[in-house]
């Protein structure tokens, strides 16, 4: 499905909200009663997110979001009104938990950084980001390590049972000179 969400920052007709919804309507141009249906083939072929079969082309086609800011004059409760509260006064919650807004004030945070803030910034980012790559590259590590001492010890254990070393080899997947000197 694709939204086109349109921020008006003007009075764009009249209405009692500040939030309107459309879609596409297909209305014959000679009947103006017919109204166009999805045919067999299309309802298999266009799907929604939970794979329902769209049963009309205004399923399909582009949704049209309205949000008239200069509207907007309610104190902020669902996370729509939280967007329009931000788009209004550019102010952002502490407490917020609406998808998207977290971020919204992290970029702008980033956005009123000095040039040499910024700049610090990324550098400790990058150092941030390489301490993890480090970590996660020790665990690996420490995770081949380990199998390896555990392939070594079944080793030694199916070679006191008298299990052919080529067979030895085969399970654990050590190489054969290796196990023969165990």
């Amino acid at each position: 499905m694709v939204y086109s969400i349109n921020i008006l920052y003007f009075n764009f007709g009249s209405g009692d909200d500040y939030a309107f919804h459309g879609v596409i309507m297909f209305r014959g141009m000679t009947n103006k009663d017919s109204k166009l249906k999805l045919n067999t083939k299309s309802e298999r072929e266009y799907m929604d997110s939970e794979r329902r079969r769209m049963t009309s082309p205004e399923e399909v086609f582009q949704e049209y979001f309205l949000l008239i800011v200069d509207r907007f004059n309610e104190v902020a409760k669902t996370p729509i009104e939280e967007w329009m509260a931000y788009l209004k006064d550019g102010a952002i919650r502490d407490d917020t938990t609406t998808t998207g807004l977290q971020e919204a004030r992290r970029k702008l945070e980033y956005m009123s950084m000095s040039d040499e803030e910024r700049r610090a910034y990324r550098e400790y980012m990058v150092s941030v980001h390489a301490a993890q790559d480090a970590i996660e590259t020790a665990k690996v590590d420490g995770l081949a390590e380990g199998r390896e001492k555990a392939n070594r010890h079944n080793a030694a254990k199916m070679k006191e049972k008298g299990i052919p070393d080529d067979v030895i080899a085969d399970i654990t997947g050590l190489p054969l000179n290796e196990i023969q000197l165990l």
